[in-house]
């Protein structure tokens, strides 16, 4: 079962009033939410830890400083940076490892249609038991939405979803205006109608076609 997601709007509501609970919500917002592993967002985020860090750090250094006058405030301030940014960049470091991995899962799976648990693991070059737990944590997180593991054909079943869904080469109705495009995010191949904003069902990054 997918995880709730924390909205938007309420981590920039408590950014606004309380910032401390605010950023606290933005970690976990940004640690679990699946376009921001799979998009530019960790770019961001690496950014943004970059930055805090280097903040916590100058305000470390100046107020463990002899000349500067003791300022408890301004030290837990300065450490509560320093620990943000941190975790900032321990999630930028996760998320480009995660997006790497289940770019290349998807991949198998949806764009290429391999199903089977150990026709992936070979693929990949990844013990069975790593696929396989692997592929059990992206049905939690919801990349593969409606999909089981059945362990007795030992594969990956894509429930209310047709092949054709998944299928580049074949064509789309003209009636329909719907194409076959590739997520900017996580690369897995999505239906889309035509110059509609629809989100990746993957990962949830907003794609369109033109």
């Amino acid at each position: 079962m997918q995880k709730k997601d924390i909205k938007w709007w309420v981590v920039i509501l408590f950014l606004i009033v309380f910032w401390p609970v605010g950023l606290i919500l933005l970690i976990v917002k940004l640690a679990m939410d699946n376009s921001a592993i799979m998009g530019r967002k960790t770019t961001v985020i690496k950014v943004v830890g970059i930055t805090l860090t280097v903040i916590g750090v100058i305000g470390l250094i100046a107020e463990t400083s002899p000349s500067t006058a003791s300022d408890d405030g301004g030290l837990v301030l300065a450490i509560f940076f320093l620990v943000v940014g941190i975790i900032f960049l321990i999630i930028a470091i996760r998320n480009t490892k995660l997006a790497k991995m289940y770019r290349s899962f998807l991949d198998l799976i949806v764009n290429q249609k391999i199903k089977r648990l150990d026709y992936i693991s070979i693929s990949l070059g990844l013990p069975y038991e790593k696929v396989k737990e692997n592929i059990e944590g992206m049905i939690k997180r919801g990349f593969l939405k409606d999909a089981y593991i059945d362990y007795v054909s030992n594969e990956i079943i894509l429930l209310d979803n047709t092949e054709t869904q998944y299928t580049v080469s074949q064509p789309v109705k003209a009636a329909t205006q719907q194409t076959t495009i590739q997520c900017p995010g996580c690369g897995a191949n999505n239906v889309v109608t035509i110059g509609v904003i629809s989100e990746c069902e993957y990962c949830g990054t907003k794609i369109s076609a033109k």
